[in-house]
């Protein structure tokens, strides 16, 4: 069937996908289908333009939202002709594939057999370099050398311009470690997150031609989320964007919410600037929300002084007005929350389809206590995800030795898990042989070994030397090399359901590691590329929201607004809306930074399609102390009024008196010690067998007598 752009896209979105020549900028509110206008772009382009797929790039910020980029693009004009060449992936992805091609024009010492490493390893590498420079892990703490390092890198920093001359201990400390850092990557072939870009635009500087072959390649370059670009990734998109000048970003700048990872709204907002006669398209139609949650969300983004002008819309119907609670306590909030998702459960929803987002990530707490006591079923986001998981990285191990014998990290776990007699001592003599080869530890270990006295130890050194040559040899089959691991390295061993001890456990750790293998047979049967180096990319760069599915989980969703970005529900709680929580109390002294948890309050309120609900506490009790909360400015902003009674009406609400037995659904009995008024709201203090005394006000507490 052929493809009808007039009949599919709004007028706005068909001039987005229509305007082909010279720089786009596309204004995508919430909700306004943005997906749609990039996925029927690169449609156009091929179909309509005759551009060839291998000549167009489009890029995003995470894998979740390249796989259902290029899914759409399937299904508008078919496998046969998207997945001739055409580039989709995100930045991290497309720099690494340029990597591979073009890395060793570097001369830094890297090969394209390189390893991309995560969080974890990055953060022990650090502690390497501490522990090498006699630097207390203690004083310099590592995860804020790492931040400080992924800063330079994000800002084009390189380590011999960062100064030791900083502000802080901390930074002087950044600019010693930043230096041999680096060395030891480079000595691994390891590239951390951030070398991905750097590495690319460093090459283009060093090596002129390669930045004129892709420039010239990529006809057209569309890059979704601009405003989440850092300056990195800004310099990456003009330079691949000059030969043709055909860019279009697609983004929203009220929903520009991480400055705390580099990102700078400034750069969308100055895009006209950067590229003059760009043309600047509007989407202000929403498809998901109702116009009263839409209205509530215009009113308060409004205030932000610095973005462009855009009200949104809707045909989907004004909707119920978004709700305002006052609770007295964190634990009335989280009880209002728990019985208004009952009933909407009760009423036939799905709580799979809801959400309760909050700002950080300790209000979740008593929210998870109250959908228990509820017996509501939740799933919090922030788990431990499944790469970072103790038995598959014992396995990513193996994998990334056998790809580059180079990569120290994954020598020390792997060649422990499981044990061979391999200790600390052995190491250290290891790192010493090493060191005198100028080599990697891998590769003096025959030597090692040869030297070693006849015995059990040996023998497993010997076999693991071979496995490892074994693995790498397979290198063209990802599929092939793992399948070597579970065959030999002992790894299935070391967690079978013998022994006394554990064997939940151990059980858990075999399924996961059945589930690793069904990952790399999936990756064998889908990707174009099936390779061991291929498949370890992939993994290395899997992101947070990339398993993020609403409607799939467990139920309802506990999430940061941070991370709920991108995604949508039918039923939002948002909670937590005080000063000093949201927004938080680092933003209070700060014009910019209130601008910036206004945006952030935006996108939280805009992940609800039918119900939207904000709560907020009078009283809090926080690592800063306790006292009295005063509701969110953004309350004011949104021109919501107060619902008198979050839980019982008055009409069905006891009468209570000193000494009577009451029930709370959290808290369980207790009595009540005293009853007063402030105003027409009465309040209580009861002493509850459970936890002891709480000061609530009645008409949220859906107390019941006994």
């Amino acid at each position: 069937m052929p493809l009808d752009f007039q009949g599919d896209l709004n007028p706005q979105q068909l001039r987005a996908v229509e305007e082909c020549k010279g720089p786009c900028l596309v204004l995508a509110g919430a909700g306004s289908g943005k997906t749609r206008v990039i996925t029927y772009k690169l449609a156009y382009l091929i179909t309509k333009r005759g551009i060839a797929p291998s000549h167009i790039m489009a890029v995003t910020f995470t894998n979740k939202a390249a796989g259902e980029m290029r899914s759409r693009v399937d299904a508008l004009i078919g496998t046969d002709v998207s997945r001739k060449g055409l580039w989709i992936g995100t930045f991290h992805s497309l720099c690494g594939r340029i990597l591979r091609e073009q890395i060793e024009k570097l001369e830094l010492g890297y090969t394209n057999r390189f390893v991309i490493i995560d969080e974890d390893d990055r953060t022990r590498l650090v502690r390497q370099v501490l522990k090498e420079l006699n630097m207390d892990p203690k004083t310099y703490e590592p995860q804020k050398i790492v931040y400080r390092i992924s800063d330079a890198k994000s800002n084009l920093v390189a380590p011999e311009e960062l100064s030791d001359y900083g502000y802080s201990y901390i930074e002087k400390a950044t600019a010693t470690v930043y230096k041999l850092y680096q060395k030891r990557l480079q000595q691994g072939n390891l590239l951390d997150f951030d070398d991905l870009i750097a590495l690319v635009i460093r090459l283009f500087d060093k090596c002129p031609e390669v930045e004129e072959y892709y420039s010239s390649k990529f006809e057209h370059v569309l890059v979704d989320e601009y405003q989440d670009v850092n300056k990195m990734q800004y310099e990456l998109v003009k330079r691949l964007s000059k030969m043709h000048g055909n860019v279009t970003v697609v983004g929203d700048d009220d929903q520009s919410i991480y400055a705390f990872r580099g990102a700078n709204s400034k750069l969308i907002l100055g895009f006209e600037k950067d590229y003059p006669g760009a043309m600047v398209v509007k989407l202000e139609q929403n498809y998901r929300s109702t116009q009263s949650i839409l209205d509530a969300a215009n009113s308060l983004v409004a205030r932000n002084r610095t973005r462009f002008a855009k009200k949104l819309w809707t045909d989907n119907g004004t909707g119920t007005p978004v709700r305002l609670f006052e609770a007295l306590t964190p634990e009335e909030e989280a009880s209002f929350v728990a019985s208004s998702i009952d009933a909407l459960v009760r009423g036939g929803a799905d709580p799979r389809d809801m959400a309760v987002i909050y700002r950080m990530n300790s209000q979740s707490r008593v929210i998870e206590e109250a959908l228990l006591a509820s017996n509501i079923p939740y799933q919090i986001v922030g788990g431990l995800k499944f790469y970072e998981r103790q038995e598959v990285k014992d396995v990513l191990a193996y994998l990334r030795l056998g790809f580059n014998p180079s990569d120290n990290l994954a020598f020390e776990r792997a060649v422990s898990r499981p044990s061979r007699g391999f200790g600390d001592k052995s190491l250290s003599e290891l790192k010493q042989l090493a060191a005198e080869h100028g080599t990697s530890w891998f590769m003096v270990l025959p030597e090692w070994v040869g030297q070693a006295k006849a015995g059990k130890t040996k023998d497993k050194l010997e076999a693991f030397v071979e496995l490892i040559v074994h693995i790498g040899a397979a290198g063209e089959s990802a599929i092939s090399a793992a399948n070597l691991v579970f065959a030999s390295s002992g790894l299935l061993e070391q967690y079978s359901d013998e022994g006394e001890e554990g064997d939940f456990e151990r059980q858990s750790r075999r399924e996961n590691l059945g589930e690793f293998m069904r990952t790399v047979d999936e990756f064998d049967r889908m990707s174009e590329d099936c390779s061991l180096g291929a498949y370890l990319s992939q993994v290395a760069l899997i992101q947070d929201q990339d398993s993020m599915k609403p409607g799939t989980g467990k139920g309802v969703l506990l999430i940061t607004a941070h991370s709920a970005k991108g995604l949508e529900f039918s039923d939002v709680f948002v909670v937590g809306a005080e000063e000093g929580v949201f927004p938080h109390r680092r933003a209070l002294d700060s014009s910019a930074d209130i601008e910036e948890e206004r945006r952030l309050f935006y996108v939280a309120c805009t992940r609800a399609r039918k119900e939207l609900a904000i709560t907020y506490c009078t009283q809090r009790t926080s690592y800063y102390g306790s006292g009295f909360q005063e509701p969110s400015r953004f309350i004011k902003e949104m021109e919501l009024t107060r619902e008198k009674v979050a839980g019982v009406s008055s009409r069905e609400r006891p009468e209570l008196i000193e000494g009577d037995t009451v029930m709370h659904n959290i808290f369980g009995t207790g009595k009540v010690l005293e009853v007063f008024y402030d105003g027409n709201d009465q309040h209580v203090v009861i002493d509850f067998k459970k936890v002891g005394i709480k000061k609530l006000a009645a008409q949220y507490a859906q107390l019941k007598k006994v």
